[in-house]
């Protein structure tokens, strides 16, 4: 059975559950994930919910189903990435402000910082791959040389019929082979601590490269220019904690010790952009952040742009529609 304590992850077990009761599946399943509410749909469905587990590092692999329809709500993941990889029926995830239809076609992947709600359907059966938020967060960090301003969300949908997200799934199920059926099978790659680190460093590297998400332009971009200079990483910093603040070129230049010449050349070498630019992009995610969470009562989106410095209403909400996909009220009423 699996059984995990209040101080370990639950991706340091290997374990195994089958149950007809329900309260006992929802128990199991929360030790593995998260708490949640679990409900059959339908008076005549019965459930008969099964799960394998095993932990490499940073990253859980499962297999489980649950034997009906059942309607699972548990809000925020938090802690960790999920990746759902059907093996037959279908369920439906809505999650990032969208339902992902999931079928052996495609998968779906759940962010953290996203609310979820799933509907699996009866005679569904499933792998699945939970990967730490830390540990995928900080592979992030490291491939941009920055911290991460917002929360890395990814697309909900994974189209298996793309190249590089066929073989990301290759890879995870040549794991689920190696370790058999109920995925405690002892394996010379998974059992060696050196070599299951490798293994979880290139699972989670490979997940970025393969499902867009919310960095990938960004490190599209760092890959092409190479590795940044102190000096650029220091004004992304800068701009990020100041952002509230009246900002000159001339300024942040003297807070990283260089020209304005080059710290033009160097942001436009390196991000592609200029660093009144970022300074816009940062406050633009300010703004949008602060209209989605609605975390001043009664302000209107006018009010909330020109704090940010958006002083042209008209060219606030146009440059805000083509980086959201949504007008600035449309996010504030949502």
């Amino acid at each position: 059975m699996i059984q995990a304590s209040a101080t370990q992850s639950p991706a340091a077990h290997i374990g195994h559950f089958q149950t007809s009761d329900l309260d006992e599946a929802r128990s199991r399943v929360t030790q593995v994930f998260c708490d949640h509410k679990l409900s059959v749909v339908g008076s005549r469905q019965r459930v008969k919910a099964s799960m394998h587990y095993r932990g490499i590092g940073a990253l859980g692999l499962g297999r489980m189903g649950y034997g009906a329809t059942v309607a699972i709500d548990p809000g925020q993941l938090q802690s960790f990435y999920l990746v759902q990889i059907l093996l037959k029926g279908s369920e439906g995830v809505r999650t990032a402000g969208e339902t992902v239809h999931s079928t052996l076609e495609v998968a779906s992947v759940v962010s953290p910082s996203e609310p979820m709600t799933m509907l699996h359907h009866e005679g569904c059966e499933k792998l699945f791959v939970r990967v730490e938020r830390a540990a995928l967060e900080q592979q992030c960090i490291s491939h941009l040389g920055r911290p991460l301003r917002n929360p890395l969300v990814f697309a909900p949908g994974m189209a298996l019929d793309q190249p590089r997200a066929a073989a990301w799934v290759r890879w995870v199920r040549w794991l689920f082979e190696e370790l058999g059926d109920d995925l405690s099978r002892p394996s010379p790659w998974v059992d060696s601590p050196l070599l299951a680190s490798q293994i979880e460093q290139a699972g989670i590297a490979a997940l970025l490269q393969c499902q867009p998400h919310s960095y990938r332009e960004v490190l599209a971009a760092s890959g092409q220019h190479g590795i940044s200079p102190g000096f650029v990483r220091r004004a992304e910093a800068y701009i990020d904690e100041r952002a509230h603040e009246p900002m000159s070129v001339a300024e942040l230049a003297c807070h990283v010790g260089v020209s304005t010449r080059a710290l033009f050349l160097g942001f436009r070498k390196y991000r592609g952009t200029t660093p009144m630019r970022y300074l816009a992009e940062v406050r633009m995610a300010r703004v949008h952040d602060e209209l989605s969470q609605g975390r001043l009562p009664g302000e209107t989106v006018r009010e909330v742009a020109l704090r940010w410095g958006f002083a042209h209403l008209g060219h606030f909400s146009a440059r805000y529609r083509q980086k959201y996909g949504e007008l600035p009220s449309q996010t504030l009423n949502r």
